[in-house]
């Protein structure tokens, strides 16, 4: 592999546990009233979630570390289910869903630069719902997808 490409991260296997601990971050964050926190934990869980689903669509062991960026948009093509999220097969429910969480991670450097207090509960029980609700949250469907 040419370039940057060739230069690997982290490890497919690490992916598909970190991603569910940055979930059960977002969790604990949200209980604990640290609201920005818990929606940056949750965004981490999903672009965590999508490097782990490139790495199977693409047969990798490890990640390539020119996909270390925080573009859920770009990681969605990458790993086979941007067609799905925006024009496909996804339920309008879990589109809609995909959509908010797009909106919500362009203010990914509000939540980390900004006083906390410029998040509200409702924000985070609303993020995390789009994220894992049973029937339509975001990872809850990209799970299902083989």
């Amino acid at each position: 592999m040419p370039g940057n490409f060739a230069k690997l991260s982290a490890a497919s296997s690490d992916l598909g546990i970190a991603w569910q601990d940055r979930l059960d971050d977002a969790r604990t964050l949200q209980s604990g009233a640290r609201y920005a926190a818990a929606i940056s934990a949750g965004l981490y869980a999903l672009e965590i979630y999508l490097k782990s689903r490139i790495c199977l669509r693409l047969d990798l062991t490890n990640l390539p570390k020119i996909l270390e960026i925080h573009e859920l948009e770009a990681l969605a093509i990458y790993s086979g289910f941007d067609r799905s999220l925006n024009r496909g097969s996804a339920p309008s429910s879990v589109k809609k869903n995909w959509s908010k969480i797009v909106v919500m991670s362009d203010s990914l450097n509000d939540l980390r630069y900004q006083p906390a207090s410029n998040w509200s509960q409702n924000q985070a029980i609303d993020f995390l719902e789009w994220l894992i609700d049973p029937n339509d949250g975001v990872i809850t469907w990209l799970m299902t997808q083989i």
